[in-house]
């Protein structure tokens, strides 16, 4: 994928925190200083906790202060309606997926193997839910609703345009049939259409071609992502590129509601010229002041923060199950042996 932010945290972020925390306990255990420690009136967990908590302050803390940097960097307006929600949700997403490595790494040492058996377990681990759930899950996502080809689609427009371009007349008089209120009082049966009358008509029969191979590319895509949807929670990884997506502005949800707001342009746009150019109307000075603009009317913050609300769920839940037997085992320790 692109080497940006969120690849940096979804793929090296788990690695310095793993290279950090790997041997929080063995690295004691077998220099012999883990059983002077605990002859002291303090219990191991204190001491992993005190150790992962001084670790994990300056990892997250550098990787919230990255965010930020990134943020400046790339001329991001903190003004902007919702941009320091998004944000902060980004940090928190952020923090929660590395609290989840620790808290991996914390069970991995309560095992209590050797420092380089910890090391391979943790980066089998790591190969597991960042790379080989997510490629298994892209695969299985593509063979179970595969998407038309894109040369495919190319192709059928293409054709679509040839067909329609030498079907001009019969097309242009069944769309002339269709709207009689648009056909110009001076134009007589048997008449040459002008140029601009015959491409309107030979424009939508193309789109009207078109449209059922765009209908099933967008209909599969849909069905991806839903699948995605709804084994994302296999892979903390999965869940958190998901929603740095959503907070960047790069997810699925929010392209589709741009183009949502294209297709309603395109109407306004076609609103607007198409019963001129049917009528030979010139465009006035009036009609040039009321051409039809394209603004884009970001989403609502508010349904970004309910998907991203979504992820932490799916990021605290894996956190919990392992965080929690974790502890556990490090009470059940063995120092000797």
């Amino acid at each position: 994928g692109r080497f940006d932010l969120a690849f940096v945290f979804l793929y090296l972020y788990p690695l310095v925190i793993l290279a950090f925390s790997y041997n929080v306990v063995s690295a004691e255990k077998e220099s012999g200083t883990l059983a002077i420690t605990l002859s002291q009136p303090v219990s191991l967990g204190r001491v992993v906790m005190a150790k992962i908590l001084l670790r994990a302050l300056f990892v997250l803390g550098l990787a919230v202060a990255l965010s930020v940097a990134g943020v400046m960097a790339g001329g991001a307006n903190l003004a902007a309606d919702g941009a320091l929600l998004r944000l902060a949700l980004w940090a928190g997403v952020t923090a929660t997926y590395g609290v989840f490595w620790f808290c991996l790494a914390i069970g991995v040492n309560a095992m209590g193997r050797s420092s380089a058996t910890n090391a391979m377990t943790l980066a089998g681990a790591w190969l597991l839910l960042v790379i080989v759930i997510p490629s298994v899950l892209n695969v299985v996502v593509k063979a179970v609703y595969p998407v038309p080809s894109r040369v495919e689609l190319i192709q059928a427009i293409r054709t679509a345009g040839e067909e329609s371009t030498r079907q001009g007349s019969q097309l242009l008089a069944r769309y002339m049939e269709d709207h009689p209120e648009l056909a110009p009082p001076s134009s007589g049966p048997n008449g040459p259409p002008d140029i601009g009358t015959l491409l309107v008509a030979v424009n939508e029969a193309t789109e009207r071609k078109v449209q059922p191979v765009l209908a099933d590319f967008e209909t599969q895509l849909a069905s991806q992502q839903r699948m995605v949807d709804r084994f994302r929670y296999l892979s903390p990884a999965v869940v958190a590129q998901g929603a740095f997506n959503d907070l960047a502005g790069s997810s699925l949800v929010r392209y589709k509601h741009f183009l949502a707001q294209v297709d309603e342009y395109h109407r306004q746009w076609r609103g607007f010229f198409v019963p001129r150019i049917l009528k030979k109307q010139k465009l006035s000075p009036a009609d040039l002041d009321n051409l039809p603009s394209f603004a884009f009317r970001e989403e609502a913050t508010s349904a970004v923060a309910r998907r991203t609300v979504a992820a932490f769920a799916g990021l605290l839940i894996p956190l919990l199950l392992v965080g929690i037997p974790a502890v556990n085992a490090l009470r059940r320790y063995r120092i000797a042996g």
